[in-house]
Order: structure tokens, then sequence, then C-alpha cells
């Protein structure tokens, strides 16, 4: 009897090793995203809350220009060009795109910057938030296959 109860002690020990040795893998595979700066986060939901109200004066005043553009007419020199290219840079389906979406750490050449992808036309389109100076500011529009 004793043995038997030893086996099941064993088998019931190994279940629990194993539950928790994928419970440890699994949480630090699945952790909590990077922590976005403060000041960033706040320009992000300026940037939403502009493009939920179609306010092209506060996505001006969150706007780096000039706006580096590969796409829509190139560069964006002014808040005054900015609302002219409105509604061709932010369709509907785009504008949904960015309103559920979260912004992702990008690194390239020692350079930080924050960006979202949305893939609702012809080809993806990456929207670009950068440092400058002291604070982040929406500062690219990037189609991705040029």
């Amino acid at each position: 009897m004793n043995s038997r109860f030893d086996e099941i002690s064993a088998i019931r020990a190994l279940l629990l090793t194993v539950l928790a040795a994928a419970l440890c893998l699994v949480s630090f595979g699945a952790g909590p995203p990077t922590e976005l700066p403060k000041d960033l986060l706040s320009q992000w939901s300026r940037f939403q809350a502009a493009l939920r109200t179609d306010d092209v004066k506060l996505l001006a005043e969150v706007t780096h220009f000039p706006l580096e553009s590969n796409e829509f007419g190139g560069n964006i020199k002014s808040g005054d060009v900015l609302a002219t290219r409105y509604k061709t840079i932010f369709p509907e389906k785009t504008k949904k795109c960015l309103l559920a979406s979260t912004l992702k750490r990008e690194e390239s050449e020692g350079d930080v910057y924050y960006d979202v992808y949305c893939d609702v036309g012809a080809y993806p389109i990456r929207f670009i938030f950068s440092k400058v100076g002291s604070r982040y500011y929406f500062t690219g529009i990037d189609n991705i296959n040029e």
C-alpha cells in the first residue's frame, strides 16, 4: 500500500513541477509590454483624440513639422498642409486602425522611436513618433513599400 501511495505522490510531484515550469516559461515569454514614456503616452492620447474628433488643429499640435512622408505628396511642411491632406492620409479604415493600435518601441542605428503599422489599403503605412528635444511628436509617415 505504501508503494502505491509513493507512486501517486511521485507522479503528482512530477506533474506539479512540469506545470510550474510551464507557467514560468509562459509568464517570462508573455511579460508585460515595455511601458511607454509618459510624455509619449500623453501625445499618443492627444493624437488619437484628434483622429476620433477629426480635430486637425490638435493633430498639428502633436506633429513636428516638416512631417516626413514618402507618401501623400511628400513631406508636410505645416498644419495648413496637413489639413488639406488629412482625409487622404486618415481615411476611416486608417483611423480605426490607429485608434485600436498600440505604439511599439523600435531602435535603428541607436535612435529610439515608436511606431504603428496600419495595413488597411493597397500597402502598409507606418506612423512614427520620435523625441524632438525633450518631447515626443508625430514625426513620420512611411509607405514601407518605398
